[in-house]
């Protein structure tokens, strides 16, 4: 729905007769069964819920310790990165769109670098280095050059900060990569990019705080992904306990009903057709 210029309780469909429609789905459910299952539906619900909101807070306090390690870069040092990022750019870029991906996820099973079937679509893979986290000041550094000059990339942001990004993609040239992704493949890197050197701030924690607090922000991470994992368990018993009465092939058929009603009515108007927007 799309609010109008009309008063405040009225809003304008998208396409009239088709968004004030409601399916009656009673007929896809057994419910006599599924009412003696209220009690334990209740419970499962109310606790992988709660899991889940126990994840979300950790994760977010998590990312709040990692944010208090973030470092100040120089206005020399800034400058330096800038140059090294528009070089990339101009080295490895080819005209194209820039798309935005996370290649990476925070799952019940702990940070995943990649997922299984990622590959990236680059001949050299350089691993981009730096013992005070700015890895990201250059990636994001090397995406606005890449936008800027009209190349194609992939930006692939964090799923812990996702203003942050973890790698840039040129396709078919090179790959920016950096974190436990460029350390798991770190035999496959064709070159480091060290960015100590440019920042000056190599063995810049002498006492070791910044370190103890990224391993805080790691402890509370992998507290996170067990409530995640216990959320996701909860969830499974509770399908396992009502899709036994469920009859899905009516919810197809309803699907089926729906779906041709839709298609009849919806102008399709729009390149890629209005209903694919749905």
């Amino acid at each position: 729905m799309r609010a109008s210029g009309t008063p405040s309780h009225v809003t304008e469909p998208d396409f009239t007769g088709v968004s004030g429609r409601y399916l009656d789905l009673s007929a896809v459910y057994d419910c006599g069964a599924l009412h003696q299952l209220f009690l334990q539906f209740s419970e499962l619900t109310t606790a992988y819920k709660r899991g889940y909101g126990r994840a979300y807070s950790l994760l977010r306090a998590a990312h709040c310790i990692r944010s208090s390690c973030e470092l100040s870069l120089s206005g020399k040092a800034a400058g330096d990165l800038d140059i090294i990022a528009h070089d990339a750019a101009a080295d490895f870029g080819q005209p194209g769109p820039i798309r935005e991906i996370f290649l990476s996820a925070v799952t019940g099973d702990g940070y995943i670098p990649a997922m299984p079937q990622a590959s990236l679509p680059a001949e050299k893979l350089i691993y981009v280095k730096s013992s005070s986290g700015f890895e990201n000041a250059f990636m994001q550094r090397a995406a606005a050059a890449a936008a800027a000059a009209g190349s194609g990339a992939v930006i692939c942001r964090s799923p812990r900060a996702p203003e942050q990004i973890e790698h840039v993609i040129f396709p078919g040239s090179a790959a920016f990569v950096s974190g436990a992704y460029a350390a798991a493949h770190s035999e496959r890197c064709t070159c480091v990019l060290e960015l100590d050197p440019v920042t000056g701030t190599g063995g810049g924690d002498p006492h070791g705080l910044r370190q103890k607090s990224l391993q805080l922000a790691q402890d509370t991470e992998n507290m996170a992904c067990a409530h995640l994992s216990g959320a996701k368990r909860m969830h499974d018993e509770l399908e396992a306990l009502y899709r036994p009465y469920v009859d899905f092939d009516c919810a197809d058929r309803i699907f089926r009903k729906e779906l041709e009603w839709l298609t009849g009515k919806i102008p399709d108007t729009e390149p890629d057709g209005a209903f694919n927007r749905l």
